[in-house]
């Protein structure tokens, strides 16, 4: 909702309150990855797509993000 509004900040901090919570959760891993590379974070991007992809090696979103970078 706040990447909608183009509150980037706010929804930094929901996306890593959401991982704190669960840290595993797949949804919120590639969400908070794409919010990243908006932000022009390319090696946090990286990191949040390589845990999802730990998660679930067959990630074809995953793996075609993190090709792109």
């Amino acid at each position: 909702m706040y990447v909608n509004i183009g509150n980037l900040t706010e929804a930094q901090k929901c996306y890593q309150k959401a991982l704190a919570l669960n840290p595993d959760y797949e949804t919120t891993l590639l969400n908070y990855a794409a919010l990243q590379l908006l932000l022009q974070n390319k090696p946090a991007a990286k990191n949040l797509l390589q845990r999802a992809l730990k998660i679930n090696p067959n990630n074809n979103q995953a793996k075609a993000i993190l090709q792109s970078i």
